[in-house]
């Protein structure tokens, strides 16, 4: 779920349990630049690890025009260009291993992924606006 549907866990506020994650070997991937904790988590998942929500506010993300997920978004010269696909590539990489597999056919997987995608955003927006 995590996968197809976006991490919806808050990594500045997430707490582990050293005995079952770190000291298991479950290690943040550095191959992953941007989406790091997303696929730590789903990783997590996948090896039966459970996570409990807490419903309080312990901390905040901040996103800014220099922060990974953001400087390269609507720019145009090909370096920047290239690194935002590659920010995407990993998202990609992710729902490939972990989410929704329906086909062999990986441009069909693609069609099955950008639906979620678009469900899941309009899910947001219409919660969001209900919630107001």
């Amino acid at each position: 779920m995590i996968a197809n549907h976006g991490c919806y866990i808050a990594s500045t506020a997430t707490f582990f349990r050293r005995s079952t994650t770190i000291d298991e070997g479950h290690l943040l991937n550095i191959a992953f630049r941007s989406v790091m904790d997303g696929e730590y988590f789903c990783r997590l998942s996948a090896a039966g690890k459970r996570f409990a929500y807490l419903p309080l506010a312990l901390a905040d993300f901040r996103l800014h025009d220099r922060s990974i997920s953001q400087r390269n978004i609507g720019k145009k010269d090909i370096d920047s260009v290239l690194a935002h696909q590659k920010q995407l590539a990993e998202s990609r990489a992710i729902r490939r291993v972990y989410g929704v597999r329906l086909f062999e056919d990986e441009m069909l997987n693609g069609i099955v992924e950008g639906v979620l995608y678009h469900v899941y955003r309009l899910k947001k927006g219409i919660l969001r606006f209900l919630n107001r």
